[in-house]
């Protein structure tokens, strides 16, 4: 049962970092022009941004563990 769960894990970890380079190539293509640059943000614009994310959070029934604890 043991080599099983382990062959899984491998199956998955495996499927996960190809995924991963995928996004990292798509990424590198783009050029440097069109990627998102830092923005300085005031704390009431921050606060806003939470409280949309938590509403979207709750009203879509998503899972807390996406919800990062600073």
């Amino acid at each position: 049962m043991e080599v099983l769960l382990k062959a899984k894990q491998a199956k998955e970890e495996a499927k996960a970092l190809k995924a991963k380079r995928q996004l990292e190539n798509c990424y590198d293509m783009v050029p440097a022009t069109s990627k998102r640059q830092p923005v300085a943000v005031t704390s009431d614009q921050q606060d806003y941004s939470n409280g949309l994310a938590a509403k979207w959070v709750a009203q879509s029934m998503r899972p807390l563990t996406i919800v990062e604890d600073p």
